[in-house]
């Protein structure tokens, strides 16, 4: 028994020597393994103050420039111009939600407007383009059915989702897409021209309002 007591005492170090190599042997493989990368969506603020990673196909210009990217969007862009809004679309303090319709749509517009648009000019370049226009970020999630959103013009628009995911406001303009971001704010396309009630009503009267958009959203 007396012979044993020495083995035991030296097998002890040896044992807690190896026990320790082994714990900081594991312990710098962890540090030393590279993380695994992941990638975990953000939720963005209604006003966009919130910073969140860019959506894939993000523009890294302003509203204003990013129309400009578009072709199919460039008499939507023309309007804007001719109403004097490129300032306010360029400026980069505040975020906006803009409804683009595309040179298809822009065929659209209701003749008498048209011819109104051209004659009296700016002012009601101005009321056309604004009631495309809202002074906040809307992300495709927050346009929730039954939402009413209002336009820097004044007119407020009511949003349906159908089951599909289809999106439209006051339920003939159609959204063609989900949102592309810019750098203070977000474009969406539309099928048609968002006419201001009061412009129409300045041109065929009020009784002649809901006769007149029917034909103008009329399906192609």
């Amino acid at each position: 028994m007396r012979f044993a007591r020495p083995t035991l005492a030296i097998a002890s170090p040896v044992f807690t020597f190896a026990l320790v190599a082994g714990l900081l042997t594991a312990a710098f493989s962890a540090v030393a393994q590279p993380a695994r990368a992941t990638y975990t969506a953000t939720t963005e603020s209604v006003c966009g103050t919130a910073t969140a990673l860019a959506p894939k196909g993000a523009s890294s210009t302003a509203t204003y420039t990013t129309l400009a990217d578009h072709a199919n969007l460039s008499e939507f862009y023309a309007l804007i111009e001719r109403a004097g809004l490129r300032s306010r679309l360029n400026r980069p303090t505040e975020s906006l939600t803009v409804f683009a319709p595309t040179n298809d749509a822009m065929a659209t517009i209701n003749p008498r407007v048209r011819e109104r648009m051209n004659s009296v000019g700016a002012p009601v370049l101005k009321s056309v383009v604004r009631a495309h226009i809202v002074p906040m970020l809307l992300t495709d999630d927050q346009l929730t059915d039954g939402r009413e959103i209002e336009t820097i013009g004044g007119q407020k628009l009511r949003v349906a989702r159908q089951a599909d995911g289809t999106v439209l406001l006051d339920g003939v303009y159609r959204l063609r897409d989900s949102g592309q971001r810019t750098t203070n704010g977000i474009i969406y396309t539309l099928d048609h021209v968002i006419t201001p009630r009061f412009e129409l009503v300045g041109v065929v009267g009020r009784a002649g309002v809901a006769r007149l958009a029917a034909g103008v959203h009329a399906p192609r």
